[in-house]
């Protein structure tokens, strides 16, 4: 009988340790084919991500190659040119792609207020107090700005240098240089990422002093070109150059000169020198989306179109986004 028992003991024994190594098998195999089925969707992302890489470079030779065929067509640039109009999604095989062109000289270029001449310095700063107003912030952050990308170290009455940068946590300087990008306002006194936002649509930081596009400006820039540019005016201008867009400065002045006859030409184009305004552009803002397969990329890049005959690209992000 005891061996008996012992014969049936080792059978289950034996049965147990054969459903352990089938268990211990299965789970080893279902690991390997969890494994190579993660490897295989990552080498299918890592294609597909090329892929959509390959197709944004793609994007920015056809802008490149369009600007410089629109400068050959116009002397001037407004937003009923074909530049200016979205690009709706295009398909091509396993996917899409769509974007937009926007004038940065439509906007207010916030290192003009690194300008030497001291006239003209005014002027923009002038211009960037009125956006300020018109946006409900305080009046003094132009000296903020002014004293973050001008070359010294000498703060403005309501302005800040490196003296009170050091004193936050972690501690940096003033740049002392022109801003790279608008977001780096972030870091000035006063500012913060709410007014970064709100002031982004109608500000830049371009590489150079740069003139604002009357073609292009929304109404918040015009309006804020001078003290007597009301919003009435602004908005008639914009409909009217839809139409007829200016060839020259002088036909925004004269359109100006006529909605406001207490003033003489000569009044309007002190207030409203070369100097500030123009009607081409030479900056512009590439937003640029990309799906291919299980890719979904954006691209943003700045194009220069140098002497209106050489496109630039000036800088470029790239980014994976899940919408």
């Amino acid at each position: 009988m005891i061996k008996q028992h012992n014969i049936k003991a080792q059978a289950g024994f034996a049965l147990i340790t054969v459903l352990l190594v089938v268990a211990l098998v299965t789970i080893i195999a279902t690991q390997l084919i969890y494994q190579q089925s993660l490897t295989v969707q990552r080498s299918i992302n890592i294609l597909h991500q090329s892929q959509a890489t390959a197709v944004a470079w793609g994007l920015e030779t056809w802008i490149k190659k369009a600007l410089a065929l629109d400068a050959k067509q116009s002397k001037t640039d407004n937003l009923e040119e074909q530049w200016a109009q979205p690009m709706f999604p295009v398909p091509f095989e396993d996917g899409e792609i769509s974007g937009q062109l926007f004038d940065l000289q439509g906007r207010i270029n916030l290192n003009n207020l690194q300008e030497r001449d001291k006239n003209k310095l005014k002027l923009w700063q002038a211009i960037v107090q009125r956006l300020l107003v018109q946006q409900g912030l305080d009046v003094n952050l132009h000296e903020v700005i002014t004293d973050w990308v001008d070359i010294d170290n000498n703060a403005s009455i309501n302005g800040a240098e490196s003296d009170t940068y050091l004193l936050k946590k972690p501690a940096y300087r003033a740049a002392n240089q022109k801003l790279v990008l608008v977001q780096e306002l972030g870091l000035l006194e006063g500012f913060n990422a709410k007014i970064v936002k709100q002031i982004t649509p109608f500000v830049t930081a371009l590489p150079k002093i740069t003139k604002i596009n009357v073609n292009t400006a929304e109404i918040v820039v015009l309006q804020a070109l001078t003290d007597w540019m009301t919003e009435e005016i602004a908005t008639m201008w914009v409909k009217q150059r839809k139409e007829d867009p200016a060839q020259k400065t002088v036909n925004f002045l004269n359109f100006l000169a006529e909605q406001l006859p207490v003033f003489t030409l000569a009044e309007i184009k002190k207030d409203l020198p070369d100097s500030l305004i123009d009607v081409k552009s030479d900056y512009f803002f590439l937003v640029g989306k990309i799906e291919y397969g299980e890719a979904r990329q954006t691209l943003l890049g700045i194009f220069m179109r140098d002497d209106r005959k050489n496109v630039k690209l000036v800088q470029r992000w790239v980014g994976v986004t899940d919408e």
